[in-house]
């Protein structure tokens, strides 16, 4: 169709003469497309008036357009119209809808359409964009499963908590602790990983661990004190429990996380490893947490540099000299309590001489 053509209708349907509209599209070579163009335009106008009057110069058609037009901006007046007079079966028109989160589209478009289509796309577009109304619609009537339970990694990725709520019952909790659980973890949604922990996911101490391990190396101090006590209470954890994350954490850094960890972590979580990635990056905070709790000849076989090495020297000097002045600190009170014990005992007698 002409640009000059279509610049008249946009113009005409702005006026919003029905009549000049209507006989402006009746004049064109094609009606159809002329009247289709136009109610695209009175949609994205919002004079869904004219829809009325353009939709009896409309010919049944193969194609979407304007029916995706009308769902995308969700004149389900406009749909109902339409539907007849469009391709209802195609799931583009479906799809805009969910993804824009427009129910009673996605209501009236399920009449026509099948959501299975193109592996439940429109069921992933609602779950992606957080439209837990659409998902929950769409849930039963789509594969929740497809292409590995996308839709509801997808949901624990952005933390959509109630979208992963509805997605759950239907998808693989398999796919969910291998990869929902680290993925809302990684981006610290911690009401999706509180709810994802009371979910019976399978292996729970392994999915808590993968958890675990992506949180500290992120810095999600919070959530790695949720991850840790969620471990313990399995009564299973792993082996080596703790150890990726409490590298993670003494390589970024974490001081607090870091301690959080050692608390928790099994006696073969190897801290020398840390201690080194500490020292290596100047965390010398880290470092003095950590030199208390290594075997230092295990950490001088880490290093082969002799500045790391003179770093670790450094670090304990400070812990022996912070030993040392918490030390007299507590000989000070001590002093101070027995100089006030002594003082009271020398003046009771004084008392009763003068009773």
């Amino acid at each position: 169709m002409d640009q000059s053509i279509r610049r008249n209708i946009r113009q005409a349907v702005k006026q919003g003469s029905e009549t000049y509209v209507q006989s402006l599209c009746q004049a064109q070579g094609d009606i159809d497309a002329a009247a289709r163009y136009a109610v695209e335009v009175a949609i994205k106008s919002g004079k869904e008036g004219l829809v009325d009057q353009l939709v009896p110069l409309l010919s049944k058609s193969f194609a979407v357009y304007p029916l995706d037009v009308a769902a995308k901006a969700g004149s389900v007046r406009a749909v109902e119209q339409l539907i007849a007079f469009c391709d209802a079966e195609d799931d583009e028109a479906l799809v805009l809808a969910a993804r824009h989160g427009h129910t009673e589209c996605v209501k009236r478009l399920l009449k026509e359409c099948n959501p299975l289509q193109s592996d439940s796309q429109a069921l992933y577009e609602a779950a992606l964009h957080d439209h837990a109304a659409v998902v929950f619609q769409l849930v039963i009537l789509s594969d929740a499963k497809a292409q590995d339970s996308r839709a509801l990694i997808a949901a624990c990725r952005a933390g959509h908590l109630e979208v992963v709520k509805h997605l759950l019952p239907f998808s693989s909790k398999i796919q969910c602790a291998q990869h929902g659980f680290a993925a809302a973890a990684e981006n610290n949604h911690v009401d999706v990983v509180e709810f994802l922990i009371e979910a019976d996911l399978p292996d729970p101490e392994d999915t808590f661990s993968l958890g675990l391990n992506v949180a500290a190396a992120k810095g999600h101090e919070q959530l790695v004190q949720i991850l840790l006590w969620a471990i313990v209470r399995t009564g299973h954890a792993p082996r080596d429990f703790g150890q990726e994350a409490l590298l993670a954490a003494a390589t970024k850094g974490h001081a607090g996380m870091v301690k959080s960890l050692l608390e928790f972590a099994h006696k073969t979580a190897y801290p020398e490893a840390g201690l080194f990635a500490a020292l290596q990056n100047g965390h010398d905070e880290v470092a003095d947490v950590l030199v208390r709790r290594v075997n230092l000849d295990h950490v001088r076989e880490l290093i082969s540099d002799e500045e790391i090495e003179a770093k670790l020297d450094e670090a304990i000097t400070r812990v022996d000299a912070t030993k040392q002045h918490r030390e007299l600190h507590a000989n000070e009170r001590r002093r101070v309590a027995q100089s006030n014990t002594s003082s009271s005992i020398e003046k009771s007698p004084a008392r009763g001489a003068r009773l």
